[in-house]
């Protein structure tokens, strides 16, 4: 991302209070053309959350309009596939914001 001149934030920890508390560290926070994506890279090898379980502790981002993606590790194990990666997510970026009411 910061070779593509994008407004990021790695590891940014989101906080939800009232009764109903929770605490969120994403991998990524973008920011891109009045988008907000959260970036999740899943560990091929580590990773155990089942997909309702990722998306019960994304909510509280994606209830406030952010977009979550997520991707395996290995699909940026390497400069070359980080970059090629980064290039995927702009062009999520773009499809989301042509489709944003």
């Amino acid at each position: 991302m910061k070779s593509k001149g994008i407004t990021f934030a790695p590891l940014a920890v989101f906080l939800k209070g009232g009764k109903e508390y929770s605490r969120i560290e994403p991998d990524f926070i973008v920011l891109k053309d009045g988008m907000i994506l959260c970036v999740e890279i899943d560990g091929d090898t580590v990773h155990s959350e089942t997909p309702a379980e990722a998306n019960a502790r994304t909510r509280i981002l994606s209830d406030e309009g952010a977009i979550v993606e997520r991707y395996p590790a290995s699909r940026c194990d390497t400069p070359e596939k980080a970059d090629a990666l980064a290039d995927e997510i702009l062009s999520q970026i773009q499809k989301h914001r042509r489709n944003k009411p």
